[in-house]
């Protein structure tokens, strides 16, 4: 049976990952990834670029080790560099169903837009394939 993860995140509530803290860690099997449009912090408004088209971005749904579902959004570029320096440290082609993936929320550096940006460090591993 295949579930309708965007359906079930609507009536069900998905839990989303927050790395409030330097040192939050999330992680776990993944096992959904979907692309949707940006929304702004903290208003939730729906972003779009300057041309008028959906500003998009995609959530990664990780299966941690007590069987509970998190979303992790890659919203930010830093997470987006994180996991991309991940996915080439590990030789992997890119993510993929069955893979481990970890973020952490390493630490902090100030911005030009006043909150300090949050930093990420990643860690990837493929998924493994058995030949039997």
């Amino acid at each position: 049976m295949e579930l309708l993860s965007g359906l079930n995140d609507f009536v069900l509530g998905a839990k989303y990952a927050q790395f409030k803290n330097v040192g939050d860690v999330v992680g776990g099997t993944i096992v959904g990834a979907e692309e949707r449009q940006a929304t702004e912090y903290p208003s939730k408004a729906p972003k779009f670029w300057p041309d008028g088209n959906k500003m998009m971005e995609w959530v990664v749904t990780l299966r941690q080790k007590d069987g509970s579902e998190v979303k992790v959004p890659l919203d930010t570029a830093a997470k987006k560099e994180a996991v991309r320096d991940a996915i080439r440290a590990s030789g992997a082609p890119g993510l993929a169903l069955g893979g481990k993936l970890v973020l952490k929320h390493s630490g902090t550096e100030p911005s030009k837009a006043g909150a300090p940006k949050k930093l990420y460090e990643a860690v990837y591993a493929a998924p493994v394939v058995s030949v039997d």
